[in-house]
């Protein structure tokens, strides 16, 4: 009755692999494995009026589940500057839904963002990540399961076969 049992990747993993390295990699840039997740969709063109407002309404609606800790997505990422001895922080996506004729400019603003590039958005400007951080202590396997169960109808219901998200 007192036994635990650690369903990790860390703990089952082949530890000798290039993908357990790869994996070991990713932890010491990110941290610990079960506090966060991404989820990526790839659509070209990426930077639409359609696809903004989805990934909006992804965000909003992760964020109001409760073992959501953050959610960090292309609609709501800071865009940090420094202006006359002062920071700014203002939206990087400052008006939802865009306007189309902002599309362009905003497609060059968020691929070439120091910060956002290559990680929010690939460098191409085809792929999108959303990352969300969890409270992993609260959730029990059941929990997690519902949770991403959720998650997962969500996507599936804002996709509608049109993207293909992947987590």
């Amino acid at each position: 009755r007192w036994a635990r049992f650690e369903f990790s990747y860390r703990t089952m993993a082949p530890q000798s692999t290039p993908e357990f390295a790869e994996f070991e990699e990713f932890v010491e840039i990110f941290g610990e494995e079960n506090d966060s997740f991404a989820i990526a969709f790839r659509d070209d063109p990426l930077v639409t009026v359609a696809n903004l407002a989805m990934i909006d309404r992804i965000t909003r609606r992760i964020e109001q589940l409760e073992p959501t800790s953050s959610i960090t997505s292309l609609t709501n990422v800071l865009d940090i500057r420094g202006h006359d001895d002062a920071l700014e922080v203002p939206d990087l996506v400052e008006s939802m839904p865009p306007e189309q004729a902002s599309l362009q400019a905003l497609l060059e603003r968020l691929t070439n963002d120091p910060i956002v590039a290559g990680g929010l958005i690939s460098r191409d400007g085809t792929t999108a990540a959303t990352v969300v951080r969890i409270v992993e202590s609260r959730m029990t396997e059941a929990d997690r399961a519902e949770y991403f169960a959720e998650i997962q109808s969500l996507l599936d219901e804002e996709g509608a076969g049109r993207v293909e998200f992947h987590l």
